[in-house]
């Protein structure tokens, strides 16, 4: 088994880097630039797997000192370990948040980015209206000023 003190530290190693790897994608992703966002997703996957590796690790720790929520493993941790443990810990837990809150971000992103992305194509299309609103039975944009610039 893993010391505490090395898991903790490598865990706030890798969850640093992961920020950093999800601030790099939010700037990919702003710049559309999807050669970018390549090189990152495929640098992600090594950082999940490390913290994933890790998380399990600590999970053994827990398991192994009879420790079951996050609160006993934080005064575990304050307890008997000490108080230079206990910010590293601190630090952790707010990394995490910090992971969780970019990775967020940069979904609600995506997840916006597609829906501009699905209008686009819709209008372009000329989905979204019926053709029949459009134009007459001979093919005539109906009106003198044609369509608007904001619906074509």
């Amino acid at each position: 088994m893993q010391d505490l003190n090395a898991i903790i530290e490598r865990t706030l190693e890798h969850g640093r880097q992961f920020i950093e790897l999800l601030d790099q994608e939010l700037a990919a992703l702003s710049a559309r630039d999807l050669q970018q966002l390549d090189t990152l997703v495929a640098a992600k996957a090594p950082a999940i797997e490390a913290l994933s590796q890790l998380d399990s690790a600590l999970t053994s720790y827990c398991q192994s000192q009879g420790l079951a929520a996050t609160g006993e493993l934080e005064r575990h941790i304050h307890d008997t370990h000490g108080e230079a443990l206990h910010t590293q810990y601190r630090e952790l837990l707010q990394a995490l948040q910090q992971c969780r809150e970019a990775n967020e971000r940069n979904a609600r992103l995506v997840h916006h980015n597609q829906h501009v992305t699905v209008r686009l194509l819709d209008m372009l299309r000329n989905q979204g209206e019926p053709s029949s609103n459009l134009y007459d039975r001979l093919g005539q944009i109906h009106g003198s000023q044609g369509r608007p610039l904001s619906k074509a």
